[in-house]
């Protein structure tokens, strides 16, 4: 299930599913944007190697400055996304007010098979930091109907936490989490909310 984000801010009344990990640049010269950049590499690598995210499309914005520019990228299979080398090819000047959408596909374990989902996950690159927001319950035990899914849920979230654990350490933050209406989080795990008779809430 990918539920729609309105973007009403992390911290405001928001109705996206949630942010699940933003990697707050504090330490790095926020004049530095190779060092940005090369977190943010760390991330797509990582991400692509546990086959979470695969780039497809990267929206690239100058906050109101220019139209925005859409790049439809191939997915080639085990090969992580190279920022560099794209900046490089498409002849891209970064600059401070440089913001990055990176779209892509995710393997999510539904049931018995696995599925190849399209927008899962979106990774968003500015000056501030990066950020994951996932729009899917593909990690909760129970879908946002009250479905059961402990099992497809025990694959996927294990793979994410272990993700994600792998990027804290390779790029040195600590994430910033915060609860939503749809789930509470726990570090790198989302928990579904449950009634007072113990069944998981409908939060649609």
């Amino acid at each position: 299930m990918i539920l729609e984000r309105l973007n009403n801010g992390q911290y405001g009344v928001a109705s996206w599913f949630y942010d699940f990990f933003e990697a707050k640049l504090e330490g790095i010269s926020v004049d530095s944007i190779e060092s940005r950049l090369l977190c943010l590499q760390k991330i797509l690598t990582e991400l692509n190697e546990k086959e979470l995210f695969k780039t497809n499309k990267l929206v690239l914005s100058h906050r109101r400055e220019e139209e925005d520019r859409v790049y439809y990228l191939e997915n080639k299979a085990h090969i992580p996304f190279d920022i560099f080398e794209f900046i490089r090819v498409h002849s891209i000047e970064m600059k401070r007010s440089t913001m990055l959408y990176f779209h892509g596909i995710s393997t999510i374990q539904r049931g018995d098979i696995q599925e190849i989902i399209n927008g899962a996950i979106v990774i968003m690159y500015s000056d501030i930091g990066v950020k994951l927001i996932t729009d899917s319950d593909a990690w909760l035990e129970y879908d946002l109907e009250g479905n059961d899914q402990k099992k497809s849920a025990a694959i996927n979230a294990k793979r994410l936490k272990s993700a994600l654990e792998e990027i804290e350490m390779r790029v040195g933050f600590e994430p910033v989490y915060d609860h939503s209406k749809y789930a509470y989080v726990h570090k790198y795990e989302l928990k579904n909310y449950f009634e007072y008779n113990g069944t998981p809430e409908i939060r649609l």
